[in-house]
Formats: C-alpha cells, sequence, structure tokens
C-alpha cells in the first residue's frame, strides 16, 4: 500500500523555486500517473493556502479568498494514496506556531520538508531585487548593509534572515518535523546544466525525471542595473500610496515583468567586493549548521559558498547611467500607456456587451410577460378572463414572474403558451449565462429595493 506522504516545498526563495512550480504545475498529468500529486485547481491556490497558514495577511494587504484555503487545499492531500507536493517559497518564514498548524492541516499524512538553497553571492542581488518589486526603494549598498548588520533575530532586515539563514529556517521547522524527514537541496554552480535542481528534486520526490518536460520550467528574469534604478525612484515616489492590490498588478506585474526586465542589454546588479568578506562568513556558518543538524542533503553544500571572482580586489558600478535611465523611464511611460490604452478598449467593449444583454434581457421579459399574462387569462374562463388577458398583453409586464416550469397542457388542453413561454424561459437563461454582469446588477437592484421597504420583485 503506497504511504499517503506530503512534501512541504518551503523556500528558499531565488532558489530556483518558480522553476520548479512551474514544472511541477505544467506537468501535472504525468507525476499523476506516476502517483505524485500537485494540488491545486489553479497554481494560486497554493499561493492562498500559504497566505492562510500565514494568518491571511500578505505585505499588510487581506486577501478574503485566502480564509480556508489551507483546509481547502488539505482536502485532496489527506486522502491522495501517494506523494503530493506543496510549492510556496514563504512558508520558511513561518513562526514555530505556524508551523505546528500547517503540519497539522495534512495528517495523518507523513509531511516531509523540501528546501532548496543557493549561495549568497548569486542570491543577495536576486533578493535586493525582490524586494524592489514589493515597494522597497533601497539602494544595493544600502540593502547589503542592513543585511550584514540583521541575524534572524534582530536587525533591519531579520525577515530576510528568517527565509534565507537555512540553518534558522529549518531549526524552527524540526520542531515538528523530525530531522531525517528534511531535505536538503543544493542549488548547482552557475553554468550547470540547468535541468540538475529538478533531477535532484525528482530523486527527493522518488519520481523519474525524465517523465516531466523540463523546458516548460522558466527561471524568473533580473532586472538590470538601470531597470532597478529606475524601478527604484518609482517606488520611493509612491511612497506605499498605491495599496498592494493595485500596486501588485500594475507595477510589480506590468511595469516590471512586462516592460522593464524585457529590456535590452540588461547588466545584472554586481555584489561589490567590499561585502566579500562578511558574505563568506556567514555561507561559511550555514555550510557548518546544516552538515551539524544531520539533514538528508541532496548536491554538496560546497556549493553554498560563494565562488569569488579570480580579481576580488576590481571595481564594480552600481550606478546608472543617466542617458540608459533616461531610455528606461521613455520606455516604460510607453509601456504604461499601452497598457492603459487596451484596458479602455477593453472596458468599452464590456460595457458595450452589458448594454446589449440588457436590452435583449429586458426585450425577452417584456415578451414573456405578455405571452404569461395571455396564458394566464386562457386559463380564466369567461368573458371577464378574456378582457383581463388583452389587459395584461397591453400594461407593462411583470419581470419574469410568469415564467414557470412548464405544464403539460393548460385547463383547456391547450399547451401552446405553455411552449412558447418555455422557449422564452431559455433564452432568458441563455442571455445570463452569457452576461453574468447583468445578473449581479439585478441581484443589486432586487437587494436596494428591499431596503427600501419595497416588496420583492421576481426578475
Amino acid at each position: 500500500m503506497a504511504v499517503n506522504r506530503v512534501y512541504l516545498h518551503i523556500g528558499a526563495p531565488k532558489s530556483g523555486t518558480s522553476y520548479l512550480q512551474q514544472l511541477l504545475w505544467a506537468n501535472r498529468e504525468p507525476l499523476a500517473e506516476r502517483g505524485v500529486l500537485f494540488p491545486g485547481e489553479r497554481y494560486k491556490d497554493q499561493v492562498l493556502a500559504a497566505v492562510d497558514a500565514m494568518g491571511g495577511r500578505y505585505h499588510g494587504h487581506r486577501d478574503p479568498q485566502a480564509k480556508g484555503a489551507l483546509a481547502r487545499l488539505a482536502e485532496p492531500v489527506v486522502v491522495w494514496s501517494g506523494t503530493s507536493v506543496i510549492s510556496q517559497e514563504f512558508l520558511g518564514s513561518l513562526t514555530e506556531k505556524k508551523i505546528q498548524a500547517l503540519v497539522e492541516a495534512f495528517q495523518p499524512a507523513e509531511v516531509r520538508v523540501l528546501y532548496t538553497v543557493r549561495d549568497l553571492l548569486r542570491g543577495l542581488p536576486s533578493i535586493w531585487q525582490t524586494r524592489l518589486r514589493i515597494w522597497h526603494h533601497d539602494t544595493f549598498p544600502e540593502f547589503l548593509e542592513k543585511v550584514a548588520a540583521s541575524t534572524p533575530e534582530a536587525g533591519p532586515l531579520s525577515n530576510v534572515w528568517r527565509n534565507h539563514d537555512a540553518v534558522d529556517v529549518l531549526r524552527r521547522w524540526s520542531s515538528a518535523v523530525p530531522a531525517e524527514r528534511i531535505h536538503v537541496v543544493t542549488v548547482p554552480r552557475a553554468g550547470s546544466d540547468p535541468s540538475l535542481l529538478w533531477e535532484r528534486v525528482a530523486g527527493v520526490l522518488g519520481v523519474d525525471p525524465t517523465c516531466c518536460d523540463t523546458t516548460t520550467g522558466r527561471a524568473n528574469p533580473s532586472l538590470g542595473v538601470t531597470e532597478a534604478e529606475l524601478l527604484r525612484r518609482v517606488n520611493a515616489g509612491l511612497d506605499q500610496r498605491l495599496p498592494w492590490p493595485h500596486y501588485r498588478r500594475f507595477v510589480k506585474a506590468y511595469l516590471a515583468r512586462k516592460v522593464l526586465e524585457r529590456r535590452p542589454g540588461a547588466v545584472k546588479t554586481p555584489v561589490p567586493p567590499s561585502a566579500y568578506g562578511w558574505i563568506t562568513e556567514r555561507s561559511q556558518a550555514i555550510v557548518d549548521g546544516l552538515r551539524a543538524d544531520g539533514y538528508d542533503v541532496v548536491g554538496d553544500l560546497e556549493e553554498l559558498l560563494p565562488a569569488l571572482p579570480a580579481d576580488s580586489a576590481q571595481t564594480v558600478s552600481l550606478s546608472a547611467d543617466d542617458g540608459q535611465l533616461l531610455d528606461s523611464a521613455v520606455a516604460s511611460v510607453a509601456g504604461l500607456l499601452l497598457r492603459a490604452a487596451e484596458q479602455r478598449h477593453q472596458l468599452d467593449q464590456a460595457r458595450r456587451q452589458l448594454h446589449r444583454a440588457r436590452r435583449e434581457l429586458a426585450g425577452a421579459v417584456g415578451a414573456a410577460g405578455a405571452i404569461g399574462a395571455a396564458g394566464a387569462a386562457q386559463q380564466r374562463p369567461g368573458k371577464r378572463g378574456r378582457g383581463a388577458a388583452v389587459k395584461g398583453a397591453g400594461s407593462a409586464p411583470p419581470p419574469l414572474a410568469p415564467i414557470r416550469p412548464a405544464r403539460t397542457g393548460g385547463p383547456n388542453g391547450s399547451g401552446a403558451a405553455t411552449e412558447a413561454d418555455a422557449s422564452l424561459r431559455e433564452r432568458v437563461v441563455a442571455l445570463g449565462d452569457r452576461n453574468v454582469a447583468v445578473g449581479m446588477a439585478l441581484a443589486g437592484y432586487r437587494r436596494a429595493k428591499r431596503l427600501r421597504g419595497g416588496r420583492n420583485a421576481s426578475v
């Protein structure tokens, strides 16, 4: 019988997590055929579950979709006969109390931890750029100075170490998961085969790495020196006045990723030699701590030591050229204007579709009301009933009240009105399905009418 086992891939950020997440998501079917579940109807379900585990807030914003997301994600996992993988890189920073609650959410499955880790020399520029994509506006030298002055327990950037000090992260997690169930996967050196990281992770999961298409995984591109400086200045100008949902949509997702990251000729941000000393010292401490704590290591801990340039005394430039900065700014403004025009066009199209659907729905409702009134008159014998039918057909029709479940025929044996009634009902339903916005607007109308003290109207 297969063991129900859950691997929680908890980071670290900037250690190939995006590449692995895209690869796992794109290869869900071949993995499931081999007993490995990557759960969720969409990958965002895993993100929301992680936000739920963190307390429901992300960058100060409470996402209402996160409430109960962890329990929803755990449902298929706890009944899966085989291996499941949950991958979200900011889980590494959880407190011991929240770690315990997260582990319990997946019980009685056997919970294991998967932690991918990269050397600091390559990781720090990426970590700084990630912060630029979430409001921050420290220069790279300012960032390095704050990181050097911090620990996981204290300092201006203690949160950086709570994600990237592998010893601290895994000691917190070992409070809920035994050390023998914690797997450390080192990110290969620069220049290695890009698929090597996946091969190491697949070995932990117990799956043949060749079952997956590795071309589906893509590492996050980095910002060049000039592009990073422009984004930093934009953040300083915004000064966190843009709420996180809007910042994520317009600055992070569009300006940074769709415009700045695609600029040609980008120059990577180098680490200045003045930081080599403390980076090497911190890296050695992490290697020694991981080796002492006895986790399962896949790869080589020596890969976490920085590969320093041959000429460590070389000078590096971290400043952006004014001309290039201006070019990047112009491209950014042009890109944002094109995006604004595109969104306005989409909005105009949606408004036209909404107005058209409303007119068609109103016409269908009016016709249904007339036929419904006529059908009701046919069911009432006598001259008075016929007069009521004529009156009903010429007056303002009730919204959709006459549209009732179809009968086999009226009391007089005629089913003509019923057939027309059913046809109109199907048309109204089709219109409602085609434009959900109309239904929402009508629901709002009903609520507003009830609040005004009016009677309930059936529409």
